[in-house]
């Protein structure tokens, strides 16, 4: 009456922010149109909806609420963020696998401890690694990439937590058609040649030109260059179960070695990181490893978007110059 605004009881708004506070604690994006219905299904049927409009809130509640609520809450772009890294992704499970590359790395005499360690001391090394085996330690993972010219919506809006802790990180499902990048680094902070699988029987040429090389240089031939992207194809475009990464392995990272005269051998091996894909542990891979010296130390499950070097710098760098090469194509 009087044109007096009608209101939500402070109890129901209150209890709201509790209710995006622990979806958004398991990154499930929060939009408006999620408070609002979740709010009307609150108040359905009841005195206090009978204050509104057709018995509903709407945005201009809405925008209220959340002014009145600022101090705990804000809106982001999303981020996807998948289910399975969000329940493996955690400190512990970082700490295990650390451990393991720990122990692998000192029997295999790629370090050494360090005296000097000092437990109390951020930042503090466990463990030094030895200066000549630094570019015999690598990591290696697939990505991939689409192949259609439609782009993830990248404005996209989720309610989030104020603080630090929250950075719009959301639920995400993989799908879409798609290639896949295989890349790889060294600990000694050189990139091994890509190597780009597309879902196809037979390339276009123009898939090929203007694709990135490695930092690593090719003195096998005259002049000395650095080695380029190799390039498959199949019917999926992706890395073949039993053949996918020994095909890798030949073309891509023993070239490397062989050119400086150190190539991998069970007498010299190289220490290989990578996560638990089936095509890393299939039979005729694992056996492959054994025969030709690599050993292998698995990282911790949905992890790699924090671990590992190809998820945090080089597939970000390759997917941007990819991207702009694709609508030039």
């Amino acid at each position: 009456p009087g044109g007096r605004q009608p209101k939500i009881p402070p109890q129901f708004e209150a209890k709201m922010v509790d209710i995006c506070s622990a979806l958004r604690h398991f990154h499930v994006p929060v939009f408006k149109s999620t408070v609002i219905g979740c709010m009307n299904g609150c108040i359905e049927n009841t005195s206090v909806a009978a204050q509104f409009s057709g018995g509903q809130v709407g945005e201009g509640w809405y925008y209220r609420w959340l002014d009145r609520y600022s101090d705990q809450l804000s809106t982001r772009k999303c981020k996807p963020f998948e289910a399975d890294r969000a329940r493996w992704c955690t400190a512990s499970n970082l700490e295990a696998h650390y451990n393991v590359l720990e122990a692998t790395a000192l029997e295999h005499k790629f370090a050494v401890r360090n005296s000097d360690f000092d437990p109390s001391t951020p930042c503090s090394q466990k463990i030094l690694w030895v200066g000549n085996k630094l570019p015999r330690v690598m990591s290696w993972d697939e990505s991939r990439v689409t192949l259609d010219m439609v782009e993830v919506d990248g404005n996209l809006r989720t309610l989030c937590l104020r603080g630090p802790g929250d950075e719009g990180k959301t639920l995400a499902h993989k799908g879409g058609p798609s290639a896949t990048v295989v890349g790889g680094s060294t600990a000694a902070g050189d990139s091994l040649p890509c190597h780009l699988i597309f879902s196809s029987k037979s390339m276009q040429p123009g898939w090929t030109l203007n694709m990135p090389v490695s930092t690593l240089i090719d003195t096998s031939v005259n002049p000395p260059k650095p080695f380029p992207t190799t390039f498959h194809c199949n019917e999926t475009g992706t890395m073949e179960h039993t053949t996918g990464c020994v095909r890798y392995f030949e073309q891509n990272v023993f070239p490397t070695y062989a050119a400086v005269d150190q190539p991998v051998c069970p007498a010299d091996p190289i220490l290989a990181v990578t996560d638990g894909h089936g095509s890393h542990l299939s039979f005729e891979f694992l056996e492959f490893c054994r025969r030709k010296g690599i050993i292998l130390v698995l990282r911790t499950p949905h992890s790699t978007n924090v671990s590992q070097g190809e998820d945090t710098v080089n597939f970000p760098c390759f997917k941007t110059g990819y991207r702009k090469r694709k609508h030039e194509v």
